[in-house]
């Protein structure tokens, strides 16, 4: 179970890499954003942001959900290429209908979600984008599936420095907004997409399986439900905030979930994008119950630790990312309330495996259904009293709600799902300290600073004092501490991890 580990935990960190590198190259075009596009505008491209989720929701059926299910399943060995052509050609066909019917209804989506007019050029640049960015997806979901992490970070990395190379063109010196973010994305996309097409060849055999298609659809399509509801978690918050308040509501709250949202792309969706492939890999180990319980808890560890740093910071970050433009200061607290939310959106997507291991997927479906008509309902009654800070604890609220369900029916099909006690024990510390940090100790700056590190230590001191760890895992800690406080041998120690 340890290799399991050490392997989840090296691919977790190629991941984070690519995902590092997209947050940064974010970091690095919010100052563009922020001073080439108004609140309204940038408020406008957030909404862009959020169709594209739902269209990339809606037009997968729930295929790359089984995709991922169907790679490893003993049943189908050596019929993955099979399995994948077959996935793949379905879904440019339901894509290729979704951007003609998408451009026929155009008009209508900008009159009632956008509230703006939407030229034409930057509608057909949006959709063009849209459908090769899927396509190269499923791409680099097939590499995640056969645990090419390497290979994955490189061809991300690629898509990220040509992406920001041509924002910092398209907006500042070419001036074209919006329409120039779209451009950037498609140039970027198509030139990873002609570099994947070895790749493609090499994984895919010519014959369409009907019969697997309609067995991967029943399993997909609830999941496919299950996606679309989820997205209401973080996307019903920014339409419903356009709708009583204003576009610069919707900038602001946008800019706070995209800070925020660092803790998902480092963390949850890099930790998920490893340890999923080898959940399914797994599945039928015995010990995958107890790999799946620690893995929850060292999941939590790190996203509480990432998460209570992005708190303490949070007025340094805001400010250094907007040239302290004051405009987008009303950001600033709203940042704390969702981050803590994406904590247990994280435990929540772990709680989803063990449903998907046994094709429980009505059952994430009817969840997901019955916790987004939840959570649009709190948006309609708390934005209208508390703004954006009545969506962001609308999120929270409902992500909470959402986890503790999810692991309601997981454990009625697995027992051994981790250490509820634990959990909370880390989230609530996590919490306690993070209000520490509001607390002002000094005007100067450095005293500051000071303070929150030595809260940041003062919480990994409070995981041993509560015994968040077993006797295993304290020995692995103390073997790993002797390892690499060695300086002398940092060069073997990294090379150990290529083995």
């Amino acid at each position: 179970m340890f290799q399991k580990f050490r392997a989840t935990a090296k691919n977790t960190i190629l991941y984070s890499v690519s995902n590092f590198a997209g947050k940064l190259s974010g970091v690095i075009l919010l100052p563009l954003y922020t001073s080439s596009l108004s609140p309204d505008l940038f408020g406008l491209f957030v909404l862009f942001e959020m169709v594209y989720q739902v269209i990339q929701s809606i037009t997968g059926l729930g295929l790359r959900g089984a995709l991922m299910r169907w790679y490893w399943d003993e049943a189908y060995e050596g019929q993955q290429k099979q399995i994948f052509f077959t996935v793949l050609s379905t879904y440019v066909l339901i894509n290729v209908v979704a951007a003609f019917g998408l451009y026929a209804v155009f008009d209508v989506l900008a009159d009632i979600v956008f509230k703006a007019n939407v030229e034409s050029n930057l509608r057909i640049v949006f959709i063009v984008s849209t459908f090769i960015r899927l396509m190269v997806e499923v791409l680099l979901l097939l590499m995640r599936i056969q645990h090419k992490a390497v290979k994955h970070t490189n061809y991300q990395l690629i898509q990220i420095f040509v992406f920001v190379g041509c924002v910092a063109v398209f907006l500042p010196l070419m001036r074209l907004e919006i329409a120039g973010i779209f451009w950037a994305f498609l140039m970027s996309y198509l030139l990873l997409f002609v570099l994947l097409i070895p790749f493609l060849k090499a994984n895919i055999e010519w014959k369409y399986r009907k019969d697997l298609l309609k067995e991967m659809m029943a399993f997909g399509l609830p999941l496919a439900l299950s996606n679309m509801v989820n997205l209401v978690l973080s996307i019903s918050d920014k339409f419903i905030i356009n709708f009583f308040t204003t576009l610069q509501n919707v900038g602001n709250y946008g800019l706070a979930f995209k800070i925020s949202n660092i803790v998902q792309l480092m963390v949850v969706n890099a930790f998920m994008n490893s340890y999923t492939h080898v959940y399914y890999k797994g599945m039928s180990d015995a010990d995958n119950s107890r790999f799946f319980s620690r893995s929850l808890t060292y999941l939590v560890l790190f996203l509480s630790f990432v998460s209570l740093g992005l708190v303490l910071f949070i007025e340094n970050v805001v400010n250094v990312l907007t040239f302290n433009n004051v405009n987008y200061h009303d950001s600033i607290p709203l940042i704390p309330v969702l981050t803590i939310g994406l904590i247990f959106g994280g435990i929540r997507s772990m709680f989803t495996l063990p449903l998907t291991k046994y094709k429980q997927t009505k059952t994430i479906s009817i969840i997901s259904v019955i916790t987004g008509i939840i959570n649009i309902g709190l948006n309609i009654l708390l934005v209208p009293l508390w703004g954006s800070m009545g969506a962001a604890i609308s999120t929270l609220v409902v992500q909470f709600i959402s986890a503790f369900v999810f692991w309601f029916f997981a454990r009625r099909l697995e027992s051994n799902l981790g250490r509820p006690i634990i959990i909370l024990m880390i989230v609530a510390l996590t919490i306690m300290i993070g209000g520490l940090g509001y607390v002002k100790v000094s005007e100067l700056f450095i005293v500051e600073i000071g303070y929150k590190v030595l809260l940041l230590i003062t919480w990994v001191i409070s995981l041993f004092l509560f015994r968040i760890f077993d006797e295993t895992e304290l020995t692995r800690i103390k073997q790993g501490w002797k390892k690499w406080s060695q300086l002398s041998k940092i060069s073997d120690n990294l090379k150990s991890l290529k083995k």
